[in-house]
């Protein structure tokens, strides 16, 4: 096998694009989108493909560019330093990414499932960039990188994987100096263990966290602690501290103006007055969470917000 790949590539030699490229996949598992191979070789991406289909080096899967795990590893021996302005523009590429599905509300918000496909699908590529950052010291490549992709550990990842890399990310903020971003890596890693039933490490990093989101003057992070910190309270049977830390969140979020986060916290008081026994109170929490994701055109959650509230109605 080696020595077909060896001659498959000695073909390449006139090509140097198609050499490039190839070379490339090798921190490319998850395969390239043709928006991807565009951005980083820009118009001569088509012709270095066809290049190497021609020579079966890389295959077409379902609108995906993938190469086999073999070819990937002859391919991770091509590369030489000349690929470095390549790999440099992948990272910028795969960053922007990040930050587009993962870190800015106006995707994430209106509809995290498409947001967390198209992650998904680019993860292994993402992993493979942030190892890469992290063998050259680069910490605030990783923090950029993992703050963006916070939430969708939380959401979408939870298990050990998204616990090291959420501590990594933590690590690298603070070494580049970026409390904004290590407070929100630890707030996503304390949902990481709140949603696995950890409740004492997730209390520890919601209160590492909080402090750092009131130095860098973050009252978005701060109420989102907050809240975080309501939700092990109840999950504890901690009633009292929990309907605390929801009404100061929510007081945070309305001085904000955040629609979403308010409907968040309706909810979360809608499901502590279930838990007091008080169905009345409960039911008009979650009708008011529902009302106000209606306004914003959040319409998974409003319709999610409107059956539990329906299906109180019918509780003792």
């Amino acid at each position: 096998m080696d020595f077909s790949l060896t001659l498959s590539y000695e073909t390449l030699k006139d090509l140097p694009e198609a050499r490039a490229l190839f070379a490339l996949f090798a921190d490319l598992p998850a395969g390239a989108t043709e928006e991807l191979l565009e951005a980083v070789l820009g118009e001569g991406w088509l012709e270095a493909v066809a290049a190497l289909r021609r020579r079966s080096l890389l295959q077409d899967d379902r609108g995906r560019y993938t190469m086999l795990v073999p070819v990937r590893e002859f391919a991770a021996r091509t590369r030489t330093e000349a690929g470095e302005p390549l790999r440099g523009r992948l990272d910028k590429y795969l960053e922007g990414l990040a930050w587009h599905w993962g870190g800015d509300d106006r995707q994430w918000i209106p509809d995290d499932g498409t947001a967390v496909r198209r992650l998904t699908a680019e993860l292994p590529n993402l992993h493979v960039a942030l190892d890469r950052a992290a063998e050259r010291g680069d910490a605030a490549f990783v923090a950029r990188v993992t703050g963006s992709l916070n939430r969708f550990y939380a959401f979408s990842l939870v298990g050990a994987e998204a616990k090291q890399r959420l501590a990594a990310g933590a690590r690298a903020a603070r070494t580049a100096g970026d409390p904004w971003r290590e407070a929100h890596c630890l707030q996503s890693l304390g949902e990481v263990h709140r949603i696995v039933a950890e409740y004492p490490q997730a209390r520890a990093q919601y209160e590492e966290a909080l402090p750092l989101c009131r130095e860098v003057q973050d009252r978005l992070g701060e109420a989102n602690c907050l809240q975080s910190l309501g939700r092990v309270h109840q999950m504890l049977a901690e009633y009292p501290q929990a309907r605390k830390q929801y009404e100061d969140a929510l007081r945070l979020y309305q001085e904000i103006g955040s629609r979403y986060d308010i409907a968040g916290t309706f909810s979360c008081l809608g499901l502590l007055c279930m838990a007091e026994g008080d169905m009345q109170e409960a039911v008009r929490q979650m009708e008011a969470a529902a009302d106000l994701c209606e306004s914003i055109g959040v319409t998974h959650l409003m319709e999610a917000c409107r059956a539990q509230a329906e299906a109180w109605r019918g509780e003792p």
